[in-house]
């Protein structure tokens, strides 16, 4: 078993060499490493050191716990085993409705049914199994129906399109 030791609240100007010369007094010091924040390339405040045996990491917990070094105070404990961690990538995720937006399939599928992404592309394909969506009952593309999305046009509106009277221009 490797006997570590967890060394927090360390000097940030302090190196791996200054650690390990730190421990070396209480006993043989098979490594010491002052932990680097990969984007910055600065200490990260900690660090651990490896003893070869379990004698000399007594000590340096006992005389060290609480030292003030460069105007702080060391926290020096044994070091624990790392928690198993899953593979990488954000938290979450995974399952869920199908999405809508930008990046979506545009096959349809939606949460409450209808069709899901009602953007161009539509058609007549509907809300994924069974043509309805998570809830079911959509009406194929969109609540639009067979049509499919009809683009609002741009510049002044001729409400005529919509139903209604046209505007003056």
């Amino acid at each position: 078993m490797a006997h570590k030791v967890y060394v927090g609240n360390l000097p940030y100007q302090f190196t791996s060499q200054d650690l390990r010369e730190l421990f070396a007094t209480y006993g043989a010091v098979k490594s010491a490493d002052v932990m680097i924040d990969r984007e910055t390339g600065r200490s990260r405040g900690f660090g651990f050191v490896e003893f070869e045996s379990a004698e000399p990491m007594q000590a340096a917990i006992a005389g060290l716990n609480e030292r003030e070094v460069s105007g702080r105070n060391l926290t020096v404990n044994e070091a624990r085993e790392r928690a198993p961690r899953g593979p990488g990538g954000a938290p979450g995720g995974g399952g869920g409705p199908p999405r809508a937006g930008p990046g979506a399939p545009r096959t349809g599928g939606g949460f409450h049914g209808g069709g899901g992404f009602r953007g161009p592309g539509a058609g007549a394909q509907g809300g994924g199994a069974a043509g309805g969506g998570f809830r079911g009952g959509g009406r194929g593309a969109g609540e639009r129906g067979a049509k499919g999305w009809t683009e609002k046009p741009r510049g002044p509106r001729k409400m005529k399109e919509y139903g209604g009277e046209e505007d003056e221009e």
